[in-house]
């Protein structure tokens, strides 16, 4: 989910190539199109998996509920409270999972969900970045780069696209 996040901001955030991005927008405008919507749908997705709460689903609340016969009671419901705090913060992001990614609402556009979140990028990154590291702990290892290397990346090929000529 982070690394799509990451992945996604590197290719929408502008303001880090300033022009370039328009070059890069007319060479591989179709490319950088499917990429920016495929890295959003998955952030997004990925995102919900992880607090849906359905028991046949892999989620950090069936993860809770299949060690709390196995820690002490005080840790799991220090891991319980960061779960719900967790969980709070997740609510609005989830409502855009659900009308805009998943069931696509009709009647509400883009801007509409997001005025009715009330979140801005950075705090919504915020959230996807505390709820990576707390499966991070929940797992006892890093899966997916935590310090930026997939934005560089990137944006490392980004600057590549930009300094190729343009096909004719």
């Amino acid at each position: 989910m982070k690394a799509h996040y990451d992945t996604w901001w590197a290719f929408v955030n502008e303001g880090r190539l300033g022009n370039d991005y328009k070059n890069i927008s007319l060479k591989g405008s179709d490319f950088i199109r499917v990429s920016e919507d495929a890295h959003y749908t998955a952030t997004f997705v990925y995102f919900a998996h992880l607090f849906d709460k359905r028991t046949d689903v892999s989620s950090i609340p069936m993860y809770l509920s299949l060690i709390k016969t196995e820690i002490e009671s005080i840790e799991y419901r220090e891991l319980e409270n960061q779960y719900i705090n967790l969980q709070s913060r997740a609510k609005p992001i989830l409502k855009v999972r659900h009308k805009l990614v998943a069931h696509i609402d009709s009647q509400l556009s883009e801007a509409d969900v997001f005025d009715e979140i009330g979140m801005t990028w950075n705090e919504i990154r915020d959230v996807i970045y505390d709820t990576a590291k707390f499966v991070a702990f929940l797992n006892k290892s890093t899966v997916t780069p935590r310090d930026g290397r997939l934005s560089e990346a990137v944006q490392a090929l980004l600057r590549a696209l930009a300094s190729q000529p343009r096909a004719q």
